[in-house]
């Protein structure tokens, strides 16, 4: 009997012990694991970063291959804004030595992004046209109504004024440059109407 109990209480120690060394083992894996979790994480953003690049890129080439017989145009990759506007400029990876120069249009497979106020070497300032400085001569694709687009500075929209009184404009007409200037090229896509 008395072995018995010295056995049962060696085999409690031996439990006991064992079970803080298996929990020992279970965190050490745990931590390893949140590890593992956290770099394949960042590997599966990276992923759908790339992806969503990818479809940006697409979506250019399409742009850019269909205007080809018109345009002359180059791709850029937006690299910073303006230090002394924010909210009005932004900088381009390219520039004098790609063909740039002062005054140039800026699209966007989207449509009419700006023109370019500053070029370096190897990049280019590009004013918005949300900036709400700058005013392009516009019309209403579907029925041909003129007007003026302007730039609204921080809201991220734009207005077309200078419209005629009994101008029949509606929510999704499309708004595209006029041509009436010399900065903007006539039918580059400028936005949709929303209200």
């Amino acid at each position: 009997p008395v072995s018995k109990q010295i056995n049962s209480f060696v085999s409690g120690i031996q439990d006991t012990l064992g079970y803080f060394r298996d929990n020992k083992l279970l965190r050490e894996e745990n931590e390893q694991t949140k590890k593992e979790l956290t770099v394949l994480q960042e590997k599966l953003f990276q992923l759908q970063e790339l992806e969503l690049e990818n479809a940006r890129l697409q979506e250019l080439l399409n742009y850019k291959e269909e205007r080809d017989a018109n345009y002359e145009l180059v791709l850029a990759r937006v690299i910073g804004r303006g230090p002394s506007n924010w909210y009005q400029s932004i900088i381009i990876d390219i520039g004098r030595n790609h063909g740039l120069q002062i005054n140039m249009p800026v699209v966007n497979h989207q449509g009419l992004v700006g023109t370019i106020i500053n070029v370096t070497d190897n990049s280019a300032e590009v004013l918005l046209i949300l900036n709400g400085e700058g005013a392009v001569g516009a019309r209403i694709l579907e029925n041909r109504v003129p007007g003026v687009v302007i730039g609204d500075g921080r809201s991220g929209t734009l207005q077309m004024v200078h419209l005629p009184h009994d101008a029949d404009v509606r929510a999704e007409q499309t708004v595209v440059t006029s041509g009436l200037g010399v900065l903007y090229p006539k039918g580059i896509r400028i936005g949709t109407v929303v209200d």
